[in-house]
């Protein structure tokens, strides 16, 4: 059971998001899951997850780029970082790590709640389910 990242990307909490990475977003990018994470991250992730991330501790670009590199490994969706806080700007060498693994890079305002976008993301999953549930 999945959805599609362009489904999110529609959500009101993504209005004034910026997708940073050059990927054509009308192939499959499919979502099964989502979380908060922060780095050391890898113990916590799946396939093909969604995760919303301050990056607080990225802070040291060797560290920044341990953070997407394994997120990359990890075969996750897209990143949505909010911005403002603890980063500024997304250095280009992220964002071509990004690039080269598939992920979706995506940074969202500091006041975008992500209690809300996990709950909406949510109920996309479940409404999903619920559909594949009704075909039997």
């Amino acid at each position: 059971m999945s959805i599609k990242l362009d489904e999110i990307l529609k959500l009101n909490h993504f209005e004034h998001a910026k997708v940073l990475t050059d990927i054509p977003l009308q192939g499959e990018f499919p979502v099964e899951a989502i979380s908060v994470q922060e780095y050391p991250a890898e113990a916590f992730v799946r396939n093909n997850e969604f995760i919303l991330t301050t990056c607080m501790s990225c802070d040291e670009m060797d560290i920044f780029v341990h953070f997407i590199e394994g997120l990359c490994r990890l075969n996750v969706t897209a990143v949505a970082i909010a911005m403002g806080c603890y980063i500024e700007e997304i250095p280009r060498e992220i964002i071509g790590i990004a690039e080269r693994n598939n992920l979706v890079m995506i940074t969202i305002p500091w006041e975008v709640a992500f209690s809300n976008i996990v709950e909406d993301v949510f109920n996309l999953l479940k409404l999903e389910k619920n559909l594949e549930l009704e075909k039997y």
